[in-house]
């Protein structure tokens, strides 16, 4: 009985454990589904967390940035329309500017004292022309350095070159670094010594060679080519003179081709240039070693002086003048022949041209006077002379002659002169025969003579004036 007692005892304490066990594993797995229901709950808001930033970016995208792109997009495209409007304005400049350029054309015609008929201008106002080549001696005018004791031999072109050069008033000189007599001596046995002119034969540089030349020759750095087949010296001329036209020695048989080298018409006086500049030197060497009194001097030469209106035949040395005269010039204005040619045959018009010669020879045509008729007044539109005779009183005795003519008609006597920074001389040669400017513009001075206090023609030359 005891025995049976213990084994219910045993099977119901097996059975509360059991009962205990069980509940333990429910508890426990209610614990494992609370703790995935947690889990599952903290991915659900994690979702919802992450599915509001997304909706939120979305908004800003939407509130902020949608409209900062369209703007752009409307700035590309309003960029675009304002490119079209600028591409437009500047064609309507430059359809303005074309306009202003014919206006300004036409300005310069009246100035000129062109009427506004059409005149045939073929060449260009800017057009370079070269007055005078220098050259570097070996390596350039003969193969070989002299100096060195090489048997130098002429290049065979040069000859040919120098000559066509010459018969269209080109002017030659030297510029080498070498021993003068030798130079001169090896020049004078090719035949060429007489070409040169103020030649520089020396070990200095040539930019001072060059300045040299100019300043004996008279006339403008722009005007001046220097050829050598140094890259060195090209360049050290190129730097120090930008207005000079370096040319390679290897290309010396094109100068007769280029542009720079071809005058529009070749002139009496261009095919005697070189001589009248000779003409030159002997006149300076004798008023070098002179003492006296200039007017004592210049007796001596023994100059005759004349003007007269423009003929046909002088109109192609009259157009190379203000081609080739920037110094002694009031305005600087150039005519072509046809131009001239209106001038000489209106009524409206007086073109007269200046020649002098002395006992050396002739200076040729030197000088060139437009006076414009109205009535009442006689206006210089242009007074020019060649830089040659600059010393010889000439500019004086044009000018006295027009105030004496303008005051036997009875008319006033005004001048247009255009300020370069060349022309500083002509400024001061009206001034000294007693202009008063009236007018000043931009561009323009106008001046006008009271015709009184006009002086007499110097006795140290013969005039002759024709009648106009």
């Amino acid at each position: 009985m005891l025995l049976l007692l213990l084994f219910i005892l045993l099977l119901l304490l097996l059975f509360i454990f059991i009962l205990l066990l069980l509940l333990l594993f429910i508890l426990l797995f209610i614990f494992i589904f609370i703790f995935i229901l947690l889990l599952l709950f903290i991915f659900i808001l994690l979702l919802l967390f992450i599915l509001l930033l997304l909706l939120l970016l979305l908004l800003l995208f939407i509130l902020f940035l949608l409209p900062i792109s369209k703007g752009k997009i409307k700035s590309k495209d309003k960029d675009k329309e304002q490119d079209k409007d600028k591409d437009k304005d500047k064609d309507k400049e430059q359809e303005q500017e074309k306009e202003k350029e014919k206006e300004k054309e036409k300005e310069k015609k009246k100035k000129k004292g062109l009427n506004m008929k059409e005149i045939s201008t073929p060449h260009s106002e800017e057009e370079r022309k070269i007055k005078c080549v220098v050259w570097d001696l070996d390596n350039t005018l003969w193969n070989g350095v002299l100096i060195e004791g090489d048997a130098v031999s002429l290049r065979e072109e040069v000859p040919k070159i120098i000559n066509i050069l010459d018969s269209r008033g080109i002017l030659h000189s030297v510029a080498s670094k070498n021993d003068y007599g030798q130079a001169m001596e090896k020049l004078r046995e090719f035949g060429l010594s007489d070409y040169f002119l103020y030649p520089q034969i020396h070990w200095d540089s040539k930019v001072r060679s060059l300045k040299k030349i100019q300043k004996s020759l008279n006339i403008g750095m722009d005007a001046f080519a220097f050829v050598d087949d140094q890259p060195f010296e090209r360049e050290e001329v190129s730097f120090s003179l930008p207005e000079v036209l370096c040319i390679d020695a290897a290309h010396a048989n094109r100068l007769p081709d280029m542009p720079e080298m071809n005058p529009r018409f070749i002139t009496d006086e261009s095919e005697i240039r070189r001589q009248m500049y000779l003409s030159d030197i002997a006149r300076n060497k004798v008023e070098d070693g002179y003492t006296g009194p200039k007017e004592e001097f210049l007796a001596t030469l023994e100059m005759n002086f004349s003007i007269s209106p423009a003929k046909e035949e002088d109109l192609k040395r009259a157009e190379e003048l203000t081609m080739r005269t920037h110094q002694l010039n009031t305005t600087g204005y150039t005519y072509s022949y046809n131009e001239l040619n209106e001038f000489r045959k209106s009524e409206d018009h007086i073109l007269l041209v200046a020649a002098l010669e002395d006992r050396y020879g002739t200076y040729g045509k030197i000088g060139l006077m437009l006076i414009e008729r109205h009535e009442g007044l006689w206006l210089i539109k242009l007074l020019l002379m060649s830089c040659r005779v600059m010393s010889r009183g000439v500019g004086n005795i044009m000018i006295n002659h027009l105030r004496r003519e303008a005051k036997k008609q009875g008319v006033r006597l005004q001048a247009e002169l255009l300020p370069t920074d060349r022309n500083r001389m002509m400024y001061m040669t009206y001034k000294f025969a007693n202009f008063k400017e009236v007018r000043t513009t931009d561009e323009l001075v106008l001046f006008e003579n009271d015709l009184s206090n006009i002086p007499d023609f110097p006795e140290y030359v013969k005039i002759r004036i024709e009648n106009y």
